[in-house]
């Protein structure tokens, strides 16, 4: 699959209307717990993880300063300067921030709420979030191979190697195999 140097206008608003419903239906659904106390701190502390992930992965990569497929390389540029390494942390961020933080933690708040005051509101705001982060993560995913936070999704001790370099050292083999016989 060839990527685009910039990604549609609509792939980006899409990418984050999911996003954003996903949050917003995390907030309302975890809202009876104290009040909306809960539902607020979720919410605070996924923006200040968001924030550094700007940081921490958009600010190295290729589509910053571009609309890449969340548009949020451009969003980096007007708050951070361009780096040439991603940092050391910014796997483990993207993996709490998107699995744990985004996705586990509500789906628990939910779930719970779901069983202890059982309403068929809980139960649809726990279908929908469920189907919403999906969707997301979906997107996201297929959205960029150049991403830092794409493979949160699988695991932040996958190594991220370009597709290129793994057929060289595949083909580095192959042909020392072929010299021993």
């Amino acid at each position: 699959m060839a990527y685009p140097e910039e990604y549609p206008v609509s792939h980006v608003i899409w990418s984050n209307l999911v996003c954003l419903i996903a949050l917003l239906i995390a907030f309302f659904g975890m809202y009876p717990i104290l009040n909306g106390l809960v539902s607020a701190a979720h919410i605070l502390v996924f923006i200040l993880l968001w924030l550094a992930l700007r940081k921490s992965v958009c600010s190295a990569c290729y589509y910053y300063d571009k609309r890449c497929g969340t548009g949020w390389g451009k969003i980096a540029s007007f708050f951070y300067k361009k780096t040439e390494k991603e940092e050391k942390i910014a796997p483990k961020l993207a993996f709490f921030t998107w699995v744990v933080w985004f996705a586990v933690v509500p789906a628990i708040v939910l779930l719970y709420l779901t069983i202890a005051r059982f309403s068929y509101y809980q139960l649809g705001m726990l279908l929908l979030f469920c189907i919403m982060v999906g969707a997301h993560m979906w997107l996201h995913k297929k959205c960029c191979p150049h991403c830092g936070e794409r493979m949160a999704f699988i695991s932040p001790l996958v190594e991220r190697k370009p597709v290129e370099k793994k057929r060289v050292k595949r083909e580095k083999k192959r042909r020392k195999r072929r010299s021993r016989r």
